[in-house]
């Protein structure tokens, strides 16, 4: 496959809509993480290459509204302190913090009192929880301001998904299910 600009490479990934061309790979195969990486490797080369920035919404600087997140595992003493303090050195407004359970509380506290009050936190549990663990957990990280769960169950439980957020009025992001943008309306669909 040969560009002539980056257009050509933004209109062929646009074409692409998060997955590989058929032809490379079957679009029955789970790939988003695997594609993303194609994605901005392409994208990077290209803009290299045609020594021209990649831009977001066609402005020559990234927009002030685009927010990167931090992420950081969640963990206990000087480690886990040293990577909040670089996130606030950093600039970050919000972060994802990933747990399991255990240690959930303990992290969520000081990383409330490192990153202050207006830092937005979310939790990724990587479908570790039940629903009941789940619901329990959420409703204790909720008074250190945490109010958007990812994934914290499994991906194909829509029916305890739609629990948590009824039972605890707390958000619940998936993410692990989502293969494309027609999976997420499909899904949605499905849980009706």
């Amino acid at each position: 496959m040969a560009f002539e600009s980056v257009d050509d490479v933004r209109s062929f990934l646009q074409g692409c809509d998060g997955k590989a061309p058929p032809e490379w790979v079957s679009p029955h195969t789970p790939q988003i993480a695997a594609w993303a990486a194609v994605d901005l490797g392409l994208l990077d080369a290209i803009g290299r290459e045609f020594n021209e920035p990649i831009r977001f919404g066609g402005q020559s600087r990234v927009d002030p509204a685009f927010r990167y997140s931090a992420v950081l595992s969640a963990g206990r003493g000087v480690p886990f302190l040293t990577s909040l303090l670089r996130i606030r050195l950093f600039g970050f407004r919000d972060a994802k913090i990933k747990v399991a359970g255990e240690g959930a509380l303990a992290s969520a506290r000081l990383a409330r009192l490192v990153l202050g009050r207006s830092f937005d936190i979310r939790v990724d549990a990587n479908m570790a929880w039940d629903v009941p663990q789940a619901a329990s957990i959420m409703q204790s990280l909720s008074p250190y301001g945490i109010r958007l769960f990812e994934q914290p169950v499994r991906a194909d439980d829509i029916e305890g998904l739609a629990r948590l957020v009824w039972d605890t009025r707390l958000g619940v992001m998936v993410d692990e299910k989502v293969l494309s943008r027609f999976s997420v309306t499909r899904e949605a669909i499905g849980a009706l």
